[in-house]
Formats: C-alpha cells, structure tokens, sequence
C-alpha cells in the first residue's frame, strides 16, 4: 500500500492515546500544583508575612496560565474553570491591594480572609475540573 494513504493505520492510534492520556495526567498533577501553591502563599501569608504575595501571586497566575493552555490541548474545557478562577483571584487581590492602597500591614487579614473564601469555593471546583480532565471521553 502506498505511504500516504488517507487510511489511518491501526498501529498508529495508542501512540496517540497514549500521549492524551499522559497530557490529562499532567493537566491534573498541574491543578493539583496550582492548588498546593495557592494553599502554601495562603498559609505562608497567615504565620509570616503579606508581602510573600509577591512571589506567590505570579507563580500562581502562572500555573494558571498553563493550566489554561494544557485544557485547550486537551480539549477539556471543565479542566479551564480552576485556571480561570486563580487568575481571577490574583487579579482582584491585585486590584484590592492596589486601589485600597494598602500595605503588607494593613493587607494581611484581607489576604487571609480572601484565601479562606477562595479555598471553600476552589477546592470542590478543582476537584471537579480533575475529574473531568482525566475522564475518558469516547
């Protein structure tokens, strides 16, 4: 049979499923990591110090952003939703902080109050966006 036969060969599909379900795997660990970073710049927050934002927040966009990325590669547009949610979040503790003028001082127990609400409602979301990345679909 000729090389470019429109006829997808057989042995060439679990390569394929392979790889997707290895992206799933990793779209699922990278939720996990984005949850395990906002939970750690959350409780560092709480015993230390609101400036340590700095460095948490634009970790957390950006596994954000990855998360984002990898959903679209996948197809899995539920496992965008955590992605969404923490970006949003860093923007609105941005803005806050921002607008309101404060400083770490005065930020702290918003940032603690803000983390809290965000893991009550983020948390179930991500778990459900997990479960949807890692889903077989037919």
């Amino acid at each position: 049979m000729s090389e470019d036969s429109p006829i997808p060969l057989a042995y060439e599909v679990p390569h394929v499923e392979a790889r997707r379900r290895g992206m799933r795997t990793a779209l699922s660990i990278l939720i996990g990591v984005s949850l395990l970073s906002i939970l750690g710049t959350w409780a560092a927050v709480i015993f230390y110090d609101a400036e340590v934002v700095l460095g948490g927040g634009p970790l957390i966009a950006l596994l954000s952003l990855s998360t984002i990325v990898l959903a679209i590669l996948t197809r899995r547009p539920i496992a965008m939703l955590p992605g969404v949610m923490h970006i949003g979040l860093c923007a609105f503790l941005f803005l806050l902080i921002w607008l309101a003028e404060w400083g770490p001082a005065q930020a702290r127990m918003p940032l603690i109050y803000a983390g809290l609400g965000y893991l009550a409602l983020g948390v179930p979301a991500s778990i459900v966006a997990v479960a949807g990345a890692s889903a077989r679909r037919n």
